[in-house]
């Protein structure tokens, strides 16, 4: 009798560890055409709703069970080098006396190194390099250097980056010193182009609610509705002459004074400046924001008019395996909860991810009727069954307390 006792108890106490783990929020995620593992695209009013590193964001799929994700962000920029040969116009290999190759630059393009391809070796050369841009009269770049070899244990051949000062001759020798031995095997001879690829970020419109000038200033509001995720802004000015002004990003807050009345104070974020001759943007590193306001100040001229404010956040990703005949849900909003720990994320740079974005619907507050889409709130939302199981749960607790008072008594 005793044991089925503590094992409805136990039960109970579950059942109620389970309410505490509720969500204020969730978003419905776009079904997928076949199983694998999808990109969910996380939008601004998302990421504005989240606790700190994520820590409360869950993926359940229709019946409530939680699926493992991880978290994915594009880096700012991508970087892609490719190796580049350049023409060879003379290789001139010569024991014990000096060896040359002469390469073109195309372009006359300004460069300030050289990579050599050289069969393995294990000596040591000096080298001396110089620039011309007929073929006939020869300038010094370098003189003297040292060629040392780093010999390769997984390829046949090395890699040697050769430095010298900025230049930009059509034409290059580089001659090597020979003396007392065998020349050294030159493969191919380039450079390395390295390209910045910019990605492609997460943009959306500011909406500007007011804005006020008055006493050498521009006062400006922005009003979300709810809050928001961004990490740069942009700024568009209607201006057809020169100006430089400077400015400041406020957010409005309160506090208890000392006899606990609230006081609305403006604390500062960030500065702007603005000019003809700038891009006009402010990084703010990660802010979430329901509202926010922008002081320009003046001085003695005319107030700016802001066009436009543009929001832009660095595109973050749920990366998760979803099957077609699932439904998904990403719920969030208990700042309780501490960040999931999924085998997933140990893997996240090694999986197979389908090229497929996936995005999600709107946000839906959980504390009120949601849409048809989200499956209806649990059992222990309603306020009359969770009083009910907590006055059977103190019952319990006062029928074990007497059973073993009565038990001690005849005993005793």
């Amino acid at each position: 009798m005793r044991k089925k006792i503590w094992n409805s108890l136990i039960l109970l106490l579950v059942c109620l560890g389970s309410y505490g783990q509720n969500f204020d929020y969730a978003v419905a995620i776009d079904p997928v055409n076949e199983e694998g593992h999808y990109r969910i695209l996380l939008a601004p009013e998302v990421l504005g709703k989240l606790s700190t590193n994520y820590a409360d964001l869950r993926l359940f799929d229709e019946q409530e069970n939680e699926s493992p994700y991880a978290i994915y962000s594009e880096q700012l920029k991508r970087y892609i080098s490719s190796f580049r040969e350049y023409e060879i116009l003379e290789n001139v290999a010569l024991a014990d006396s000096i060896s040359y190759l002469v390469f073109r630059n195309p372009g006359k393009q300004a460069i300030d190194n050289v990579s050599l391809i050289i069969r393995n070796n294990a000596v040591r050369k000096m080298i001396r390099l110089s620039g011309s841009d007929d073929q006939d009269n020869w300038y010094a770049i370098t003189d003297y250097n040292t060629l040392q070899s780093t010999v390769s244990s997984d390829s046949t051949s090395e890699l040697q980056i050769i430095d010298f000062p900025l230049s930009n001759y059509e034409y290059f020798k580089l001659e090597i010193d020979n003396e007392d031995q065998l020349p050294l095997a030159f493969q191919t001879l380039g450079y390395y182009d390295r390209q910045i690829l910019e990605v492609d970020k997460t943009s959306f419109d500011c909406p500007i609610v007011n804005q006020t000038d008055s006493l050498k200033k521009t006062f400006i509001k922005v009003d979300f509705k709810e809050l928001v995720y961004f990490e740069e802004l942009k700024f568009a000015v209607n201006s057809d002459d020169y100006y430089s002004r400077e400015g400041s990003i406020l957010v409005k807050r309160t506090r208890q004074d000392s006899k606990d009345r609230t006081i609305e104070y403006f604390d500062h974020i960030g500065n702007i400046y603005l000019g003809s001759d700038r891009t006009n943007e402010v990084n703010l590193n990660g802010v979430s924001l329901r509202e926010f306001y922008i002081e320009i100040h003046n001085d003695d001229n005319e107030p700016l008019q802001l066009t436009d404010i543009t929001a832009y956040l660095n595109k973050k990703y749920v990366v998760a395996k979803l099957k077609p005949e699932a439904k998904y849900f990403l719920k969030f909003g208990n700042e309780n909860l501490r960040s999931p720990r999924y085998d997933i994320q140990e893997f996240v740079g090694e999986l197979d991810i389908n090229e497929g974005l996936i995005t999600h619907g709107s946000v839906q507050f959980l504390r009120k009727p949601v849409a048809e889409e989200l499956k209806p709130d649990g059992l222990f939302d309603n306020p009359v069954v969770l009083w009910t199981i907590i006055i059977m749960v103190g019952a319990l607790f006062t029928l074990i307390s007497v059973s073993m008072v009565r038990k001690m008594s005849r005993e005793e």
